[in-house]
């Protein structure tokens, strides 16, 4: 790590700021556990600047059994805009912020250095428009570092292969 710094330094300007403890808004903390990431502090900051610290907490961000208001029809983009029908939405998404704003993430530390990583797709997954849906994840030291869940762009259509004799 010490040739690594020295050899930058050749090239840039660096100062070294010793073990990272924020990362672009997130809290880094080490243990013999592993490495924990939270937003606590991003969270408590935007409570504070627009005024909401002193709310009431909230441990879930949706109401269970609660239907959607507009029946599910798609938002007028003037009216999400200006938040006029979706503002208590804000307002509980900001108080789950704050019931929420201690916990993270824990990395924990392994003894084997594995990396995995899974696969999936479902042909064709959708019923209604025959489109698959595509997945993987990635784990390091049994930890899920990347996901991501994709229905494709195309209708999926089974082609059988025919074998005719001449």
């Amino acid at each position: 790590m010490e040739r690594l710094q020295r050899s930058l330094a050749t090239e840039f300007e660096v100062k070294d700021l010793g073990p990272m403890q924020y990362f672009l808004g997130t809290e880094v903390a080490r243990s013999k556990r592993g490495i924990s990431l939270s937003q606590r502090k991003y969270v408590i900051d935007l409570l504070i600047e627009i005024g909401m610290l002193g709310c009431k907490p909230s441990d879930a961000l949706v109401d269970v059994g609660k239907k959607n208001e507009d029946g599910g029809k798609p938002v007028e983009i003037d009216r999400y805009q200006s938040l006029e029908s979706h503002l208590e939405a804000v307002y509980k998404i900001l108080r789950y912020f704050k019931g929420s704003a201690g916990k993270g993430l824990l990395f924990k530390r392994g003894e084997k250095k594995d990396r995995e990583v899974y696969t999936d797709a479902d042909w064709p997954g959708s019923i209604e428009d025959r489109r698959s849906t595509i997945g993987y994840c990635a784990f390091v030291w049994k930890n899920l570092v990347t996901w991501r869940s994709k229905k494709q762009n195309v209708v999926a259509k089974r082609v059988q292969k025919l074998n005719l004799e001449l």
